[in-house]
């Protein structure tokens, strides 16, 4: 709980910083949630520092650049708990000007631990939801990069694991690839059948060999006047012997 001289020190403070007092200048800071696509409604902005929240708010806009409703839901947790963070300093910083003078620093004095340790914890939980739905959106920027990337349907549901499914698909295919190959390659590795061996009485008899071709040879001419001769004396004798008249 705030003390006295503290609600006296913030109460001082606040007279000085009222936020625009012109018509231009509260119309200019009405518009700062249409200005950066983001509202404040939900976020504590005290008057004075709407500037403020407008330049961090641009600047985180910048750094993660936010598409569709759920990014844009991830980031309003992200510019909240940024916020959050800094209204948590500037606390810190309205203590020490509240309740210690020039020369001491407020984290040396025994009773503002209290004080201290309960904008630490405030400082604590904004930083753990900084950091969550900065990697919840860094996830879902991803996925999308992912599926632009690999040329997945873009009616695919946004928060669906793609990425991941995608990967296990290619590994299991690459691995019944490579079974593949590896049989193949054993296959092609493998020396030819050979036929089993056979027991001795089941040898086959030797072929028989072919019986030699006899070419008759032409008889001399010797041997062909012989045989001439032979045939003509065995021929009976028909012609007379007187001589011709």
């Amino acid at each position: 709980m705030a003390t006295a001289a503290q609600l006296t020190a913030n109460q001082a403070n606040a007279q000085h910083s009222t936020g625009p007092k012109t018509d231009a200048g509260k119309a200019s800071s009405s518009q700062n949630a249409t200005t950066h696509g983001l509202t404040s409604k939900y976020t504590i902005v005290l008057p004075g520092q709407e500037e403020d929240f407008a330049k961090l708010s641009e600047s985180l806009t910048g750094a993660f650049q936010p598409e569709g409703a759920y990014e844009e839901l991830l980031f309003k947790q992200i510019l909240h708990a940024a916020w959050n963070m800094e209204r948590c300093r500037k606390a810190e910083f309205d203590l020490q000007a509240a309740v210690a003078g020039p020369g001491t620093d407020i984290l040396t004095v025994q009773a503002n631990y209290a004080q201290l340790k309960l904008i630490a914890l405030y400082h604590s939980r904004a930083e753990r939801s900084m950091a969550q739905a900065a990697r919840e959106l860094r996830r879902v920027q991803t996925e999308a990069f992912y599926r632009t990337e690999s040329g997945l349907p873009a009616d695919l549901p946004p928060l669906m694991e793609t990425q991941s499914v995608v990967k296990q698909l290619v590994a299991e295919r690459l691995r019944r690839s490579q079974a593949n190959l590896t049989e193949i390659r054993a296959a092609l590795e493998a020396p030819p059948p050979q036929a089993p061996p056979q027991p001795p009485h089941a040898a086959a008899a030797p072929a028989p060999r072919p019986a030699p071709v006899v070419v008759a040879k032409p008889p001399s001419p010797a041997a062909a006047i012989v045989n001439a001769l032979t045939r003509f004396a065995a021929e009976p004798r028909t012609r007379s012997s007187s001589p011709p008249a």
